[in-house]
C-alpha cells in the first residue's frame, strides 16, 4: 500500500461545507444582487452555512444579528426556514425605493408580500434585511 491509501479523509470545517463567494453580486444593480442572493438561500441548510453566506452577502447590520442568534439554538431548524420562504424571480421583485446608499425592494410572491433592503457597503449592494407578510 502506498502512503495515500492508508491516510484517513480530511476532515472539513462545517463551515466551509458551502463557501459563497461574494464577487459574484459586484457590479451588479441592487435588484440582481438581491436575486443572486436569494438564489443560494435555498443551500443553506446549517447555522454555521447561514453564517457562510451572510459574511459574503449581508450587511454589516445583519451580520450581527445573525451572529447574535447563536446561542439561540435555531441551527436545528434554519434549513426549515429557508424552505419555507416564499419564492421570488424577477418578475415578482421591483424597486420601490432607491438612493446611492440604499435600496428598498418591493416583493410579491402569490399572496405573499415584503420588502428586501439592501445597503451599499464595501463596494457592493448587500441584503439588509427581508420582511414577508401574507
Amino acid at each position: 500500500p502506498t502512503a495515500t491509501e492508508n491516510r484517513e479523509p480530511e476532515k472539513v470545517d462545517p463551515i466551509e461545507k458551502i463557501s459563497f463567494d461574494e464577487n459574484i453580486i459586484s457590479g451588479k444593480s441592487p435588484k440582481e444582487s438581491y436575486l443572486t442572493i436569494r438564489s443560494f438561500m435555498g443551500d443553506i441548510s446549517s447555522y454555521s452555512e447561514l453564517v457562510s453566506f451572510t459574511d459574503a452577502f449581508g450587511s454589516e447590520n445583519n451580520q450581527k444579528s445573525i451572529k447574535a442568534m447563536e446561542r439561540s439554538g435555531v441551527g436545528s431548524i434554519i434549513g426549515s426556514i429557508f424552505s419555507m420562504m416564499p419564492k421570488v424571480d424577477d418578475s415578482s421583485v421591483s424597486v420601490k425605493s432607491a438612493s446611492d446608499k440604499e435600496c428598498v425592494l418591493n416583493l410579491v410572491s402569490g399572496k405573499n408580500s415584503g420588502t428586501a433592503t439592501m445597503v451599499f457597503e464595501r463596494e457592493m449592494w448587500r441584503l439588509d434585511r427581508e420582511e414577508w407578510q401574507k
